[in-house]
């Protein structure tokens, strides 16, 4: 069964390798390298006769000399491709596995090298370790060729994609009662959390325990639906993600330059599926900036809005602080109890954890001049908890904690540039505007 096995791949290796042989061969050949996977070939071959049981001489030298036509061949389809002035479109012989298929001991340490006469042996180790360094030596022409071979590649790539249906974040955007900033946010952090969840940064280098440690978790679920699922893997992701972004205002901006660099490395690791999804998220990030930007040009009027120094929200910060202790208290508990019943366009609730607390504190301290130390809130948020509170969204002890760490900007809320408790402020102080304007 053995002997069988040795002349069938001897017979297949010859015919495989009978025209790569050809002097003939030029890189516009390169096509079949895809289709006849010879590096893959080699290296399935070499792995079944690992588990071959011993073998005669003939069986050896058979073997031996198959594989060494074969890697007679990778040699010169590499050599071809690294003198070529057309490697970019060449590209495709870099195998999904490539890092592993470059390291010399990969190759070394099979069955066959160590079966072959020492003479027959050290000569295929020579042709394996010159193949080895010919594909590193390809690896860093291709990678090398810079901004605009990349640009070049993914211009391309895009128009393959092209779609002529609308973008789910258009059939979403049609589907919402009021558009806001805080939504933008949410589907843009969102449609971000998508991508890094099917992996797209799991072949960059590994993030450093100072690149994880920058990753702000808890602000990125302040702007997600709290029922979000994320990948055991996300903070790893999002560190390397950060090498390749910047913000702009509410913004995530994808340094593109970059980004291009890595990816085009990548390429030909990604699935289908990944390639499209990649497309569908620049085509939508731009689709959200856009209407950001509109959204900024258009003058706010919610009352949310309003500046501390015009007279009417002067007229309610003086009501309120002409009130006694016990009336103020009554008052903020009608509002925490209509803050509690709230929700947003998509029916989730808008105070749905503890931590909600902070930007309570944040209106009081902010709009309603309340001087209550931030360290002391715990102590009096009770005191404007409605009864009927249910128990996990009381104020603890420790919720103030983290404050300062999550709460990151040294102004008033409404003029933070990135505000985790957005939603939950606007919504609060709109209730006690309309609240105290009834009665002033």
């Amino acid at each position: 069964m053995s002997r069988e096995w040795c002349e069938l791949l001897y017979q297949e290796l010859r015919l495989i390798t009978k025209k790569t042989m050809n002097n003939n061969y030029k890189c516009e050949s390169l096509g079949k390298v895809k289709k006849l996977a010879y590096i893959v070939t080699l290296d399935n071959m070499l792995k079944s006769y690992d588990n071959l049981e011993q073998q005669d001489e003939d069986a050896v030298a058979k073997s031996g000399s198959s594989v060494s036509i074969l890697t007679d061949a990778i040699i010169k389809k590499l050599t071809n491709l690294v003198n070529s002035e057309r490697t970019l479109t060449c590209r495709n012989v870099l195998i999904a596995n490539y890092d592993t298929m470059t390291n010399p001991q990969y190759w070394l340490g099979h069955k066959l090298l160590a079966d072959l006469p020492k003479t027959d042996s050290d000569a295929l180790q020579k042709k394996i370790r010159q193949m080895v360094d010919l594909m590193a030596e390809l690896a860093m022409k291709i990678f090398q060729l810079g901004e605009s071979h990349s640009d070049a590649f993914f211009k391309k790539l895009m128009k393959s994609y092209e779609a002529s249906q609308h973008t789910p974040y258009e059939i979403w955007k049609s589907r919402q009662y009021r558009l806001t900033l805080k939504k933008y946010k949410q589907y843009q952090a969102e449609l971000t959390a998508d991508i890094l969840n099917l992996g797209i940064m799991d072949y960059d280098e590994e993030a450093t325990d100072e690149e994880r440690a920058a990753v702000r978790l808890d602000l990125l679920r302040m702007e997600m639906s709290h029922d979000k699922k994320l990948s055991d893997n996300f903070i790893d992701a999002a560190a390397k993600l950060r090498r390749y972004s910047y913000w702009e205002g509410n913004k995530f901006m994808i340094d593109y330059p970059l980004a291009k660099q890595y990816l085009y490395r990548i390429f030909d690791k990604l699935s289908n599926d990944l390639r499209i999804a990649l497309y569908y998220y620049n085509v939508q990030m731009n689709q959200i900036h856009e209407d950001m930007d509109k959204l900024n040009q258009e003058a706010p009027t919610a009352s949310a809005n309003i500046s501390p120094a015009t007279s009417q929200e002067a007229k309610i910060r003086s009501f309120f602080n002409q009130q006694d202790e016990h009336t103020q208290q009554v008052l903020l508990r009608e509002a925490m109890g209509s803050l509690m019943g709230a929700t947003d366009q998509t029916g989730k609730a808008i105070f749905w954890q503890k931590q909600h607390w902070m930007g309570v504190y944040l209106v009081l301290r902010d709009r309603l001049g309340m001087r209550c130390p931030q360290k002391r809130f715990a102590d009096f948020a009770p005191k404007i908890t409605p009864e009927n509170c249910q128990e996990n969204l009381k104020i603890g002890q420790t919720t103030m904690t983290n404050f300062s760490k999550i709460v990151v900007e040294d102004k008033p809320y409404f003029e933070m540039k990135h505000n985790p408790f957005e939603e939950v402020c606007n919504t609060l102080w709109d209730i006690i505007f309309k609240q105290i304007l009834t009665k002033i």
